[in-house]
């Protein structure tokens, strides 16, 4: 077998003071304002009280010329240009995208060209879709289930009835990934939930560099590659590709996970706050983070000194918290519009969720699958099996994941999975499974070579049946 010809070098370009990379990152998005006001007409909008719009494109583009102008007339070298051809050659030449973005790219478009082919091959229960942002079946291909709850807080914000817990209300959904649709959308004409997806895919993609970092830590990098792959491939990693939370949640949870261990303080805080503003169970995140601050500590049944003292341990155990701090936020702004800070928890009764607790759920379900036979159980509510079977999975790691990763990896799985069956029953169960990355490394630590494509062929096949019921408003959460 030939050698592959080795890749040119990549000239270094000469660091530049921080200022100037500010300047830089602004002048490139004032000028994507500027092309996207000529592509789509511009926009108007409001921030924080205040009033913000651009319609005349070349008024934007000429600000970015004078950013740029000062910025050369301040550093003449390197190039404006120059440094960001040489970032994107960086980029595409480094280890890590070279790992991840092909399969990012075919799982996450896969995705979206199989639930539009299931469109027009299979059709809706009704006849039409339930929700309908545009007429033809490309633009409102996004908009499913969730996704039009996301969209009435982008575009409207939050609305409150008082006293009507009979009714869903939009406050049980955290704000940060609606708000990102609202300021992504307005480069894109304020197309909504498919910038909702765009928010979707491209934390996905995020995220998949912080999994094969952390990946690459813990096994040899064929490994990383593997649990990439599987958690891509993941039938319920369909929801990456819609506006949905997972795709947000799992980048917060892993950069909040990456940098708190390498004592990055400051990233890990801020990645962490973002998890507890993304969903409602993102402030258990804090329980498994302050294990991993304390787990390196309990050596011979007590806590030794670390070597930068316990203030140390305290500042990390801030950051640690910070996922409560972000549900915490959300909850002062719910009390300041109803009155009841944690009104968003009560108002989920209106989706039918109720708190049995596990064991009485799982007693349940135990019962029906004898009465029914493993046959019954399983085609009588398909996405229920499916569910059911991505918390076994997720059941059978726990014991394997402590020993192999450690009790936050074990604790992080348990604190999403339990919550889930408690009060939900295999309601979005899958989906809630989806974004545990310890079950992914696991997988890919285990699984013997000559079986990993088996597995990444089979969630990948299950995947597509779930897109296909998802697109088709056939319920798969």
């Amino acid at each position: 077998m030939p050698t592959p010809a080795p890749r040119a070098p990549i000239r270094p370009v000469p660091a530049v003071p921080r200022l100037v990379s500010v300047l830089d990152g602004l002048t490139a998005l004032v000028a994507l304002v500027a092309a996207s006001t000529l592509v789509t007409g511009g926009f108007r909008a409001e921030f924080l009280g205040l009033r913000v719009s651009t319609t005349s494109w070349w008024r934007v583009a000429l600000v970015a010329l004078v950013l740029l102008a000062a910025r050369h007339a301040w550093r003449r070298s390197p190039w404006f240009a120059s440094r960001g051809w040489h970032a994107y050659m960086r980029w595409r030449q480094d280890a890590v995208t070279r790992a991840t973005w092909p399969v990012i790219v075919t799982t996450r478009l896969g995705v979206l060209v199989v639930g539009l082919l299931a469109v027009h091959a299979i059709g809706y229960p009704q006849g039409r879709a339930p929700i309908r942002v545009a007429e033809g079946e490309v633009a409102n291909l996004p908009a499913r289930f969730d996704a039009g709850w996301y969209l009435t807080i982008a575009t409207r914000g939050y609305e409150y009835l008082p006293n009507r817990f009979d009714r869903q209300q939009n406050l049980v959904f955290f704000p940060a990934f609606p708000t990102l649709m609202a300021w992504v959308s307005l480069l894109f004409a304020r197309q909504v939930v498919w910038s909702g997806a765009i928010v979707s895919m491209v934390a996905f993609a995020w995220a998949m560099r912080y999994l094969f970092r952390l990946a690459r830590e813990l096994m040899d990098e064929a490994r990383a590659v593997v649990a990439v792959a599987l958690l891509a491939a993941y039938p319920f990693a369909v929801f990456f590709s819609a506006p949905y939370t997972e795709g947000l949640f799992l980048l917060a949870m892993l950069g909040a996970w990456w940098h708190l261990r390498r004592d990055e303080r400051w990233a890990g805080f801020a990645w962490g706050f973002v998890a507890g503003l993304t969903r409602p169970n993102g402030c258990l995140l804090s329980v498994p983070l302050a294990l991993v601050v304390v787990a390196p500590l309990w050596k011979h049944g007590r806590l030794q000194r670390p070597p930068d003292g316990w203030l140390g341990v305290v500042d990390r155990l801030v950051v640690a918290a910070a996922p409560g701090l972000g549900m915490l936020a959300y909850s002062a702004y719910v009390y300041d519009v109803t009155g009841d800070p944690f009104m968003w928890i009560r108002l989920q009764a209106a989706w039918g969720r109720e708190n049995i607790g596990v064991a009485a759920f799982l007693a349940g379900e135990w019962r029906s699958l004898g009465e029914q036979g493993l046959y019954g159980y399983a085609t009588g509510d398909v996405p229920n099996f499916l569910n059911a079977l991505a918390a076994l999975l997720v059941g059978a790691s726990l014991v394997p994941v402590w020993r192999r990763f450690g009790a936050p990896a074990a604790v992080l799985l348990a604190v999403n999975l339990a919550p889930s069956l408690a009060s939900g029953g295999w309601l979005s169960v899958g989906r809630a499974t989806s974004v545990l990355f310890p079950l992914f490394l696991w997988l890919a630590d285990v699984v013997p070579a000559r079986h990993r494509l088996v597995w990444i062929a089979a969630f990948a096949a299950l995947q597509a049946f779930a897109a296909t019921l998802f697109f088709t408003w056939r319920p798969v959460f």
